[in-house]
């Protein structure tokens, strides 16, 4: 998470990384799942604003509050690497570490 992290903290601090820039794909160690959610967008489009779980290549599920697809995420992933997103036409890129550090102790 902390490798995670450094990577977002410089992306913002080269200007790469906005409130209005989606996260690119190399961004989070999560290429294959972003290339997946784009693929099958379309699809996923018929349950928009629900939140989709993917694994690699493949699409999990869906579900309807992120909390309820993290849990599923875990339950069916564990500990390894998955994407939970919310699925939107328009993708609007976030940057939480911010928000994070005000909550989180160092």
């Amino acid at each position: 998470m902390r490798y995670d992290f450094e990577l977002l903290r410089r992306a913002a601090e080269q200007g790469k990384l906005t409130d209005s820039a989606p996260v690119q794909a190399g961004s989070l160690g999560l290429e294959e799942e972003i290339t997946t959610y784009g693929r099958h967008l379309g699809a996923l489009l018929l349950q928009q604003d629900k939140y989709v779980v993917i694994q690699g290549g493949r699409v999990a599920g869906t579900w309807g509050t992120y909390e309820d697809a993290l849990q599923a995420g875990y339950d069916r992933f564990g500990l390894t690497r998955f994407l939970v997103k919310r699925i939107e036409e328009t993708d609007r890129g976030r940057f939480f570490p911010d928000e994070a550090e005000a909550t989180c102790p160092t």
